[in-house]
């Protein structure tokens, strides 16, 4: 009876869509990459050349540099590392947000192109994807690559349709990886850290599967999360939506998002929570936005007989 109970409250969050109780937000500037670690949630600003800390919901900037156009940060060694979008850059700051060291090559002295995402994994490495131009008729140039503990970086994938969000899955030993204009989800196996089996499709998410008109042209996934019941939640950028996908890609279901550029999404600990950042314009700079806090109905439903 609880499993037939819990299809069918993923049927109806599915074929009506929800709008979520929002709990706080936060006005934001091209918001991105949120990181939820310990009390304190993290977020790039992309047009403001800064990460921002939010605490209590107060809000502060926790590291700046111009020119930065940070899309992510990510734990690593004894701080953190910052993707700087606009000069293909990852930054290595400490936990109290000064910068330590820069990285701007692969091992084999090859740069690489507009990083994007990034997902720390159990080894003291780093997964990120570095995505190229964000233009339907752009070369297939977006790659994944890994940070590991010892400041070398492994090329991993590449000829990817914009490679967008990255999330690794500690449980399943899987990195995701969102290529966005191939509108799909890849899942690939790690075999060591830093040593990727081949990939599959984990799902493929057109625009005509969405269930809503969307009329904008370069939508497509963008970042990730996977909850502990192996649910990947996707941030549909141009949309509007957060999807909620189960362990074997099936939708499950959508809630939608006032920001048309839902660029990414991230859990509270006990998973009742999303944290939401989007803007809702592309148009004009800093293209304002917000990082939301909201009830979380796509959570599992402990629902007994």
């Amino acid at each position: 009876m609880r499993h037939v109970l819990q299809i069918v409250l993923a049927m109806a969050i599915l074929g009506a869509g929800v709008r979520a109780e929002e709990n706080a937000s936060v006005e934001a500037y091209y918001p991105e990459g949120p990181l939820r670690w310990g009390d304190t949630l993290y977020f790039a600003e992309m047009h403001k050349d800064r990460v921002v800390s939010l605490t209590n919901e107060v809000p502060d900037t926790f590291y700046q540099h111009d020119g930065c156009g940070p899309t992510a940060i990510a734990t690593y060694a004894d701080g953190f590392v910052v993707l700087c979008h606009l000069p293909n850059e990852l930054h290595q700051i400490s936990a109290s947000g000064a910068f330590a060291d820069k990285f701007d090559r692969d091992e084999s002295g090859a740069a690489f192109r507009n990083p994007n995402d990034a997902s720390s994994d159990d080894a003291g490495g780093v997964y990120f994807t570095a995505s190229g131009v964000f233009s339907l008729n752009a070369p297939r140039e977006g790659a994944l690559l890994y940070l590991a503990k010892d400041g070398k970086i492994t090329r991993l994938a590449s000829n990817l349709h914009y490679a967008n969000g990255v999330y690794f899955d500690a449980a399943q030993q899987a990195v995701f990886l969102s290529e966005h204009f191939a509108q799909r989800v890849l899942r690939f196996p790690v075999v060591a850290p830093g040593e990727l089996g081949p990939p599959e499709v984990f799902a493929n998410l057109p625009v005509a599967s969405l269930g809503k008109t969307v009329p904008y042209e370069r939508a497509g996934p963008d970042g990730l999360e996977t909850d502990a019941d192996g649910n990947l939640y996707v941030a549909y950028y141009g949309a509007g939506l957060v999807l909620a996908l189960s362990p074997e890609g099936e939708m499950t279901g959508r809630v939608d998002i006032n920001e048309m550029l839902t660029t990414n999404v991230t859990l509270s600990a006990d998973e009742n929570s999303l944290f939401v950042t989007g803007s809702r314009i592309s148009s004009r700079k800093p293209f304002p936005g917000m990082v939301r806090t909201m009830n979380n109905p796509l959570a599992k439903r402990d629902i007994e007989r």
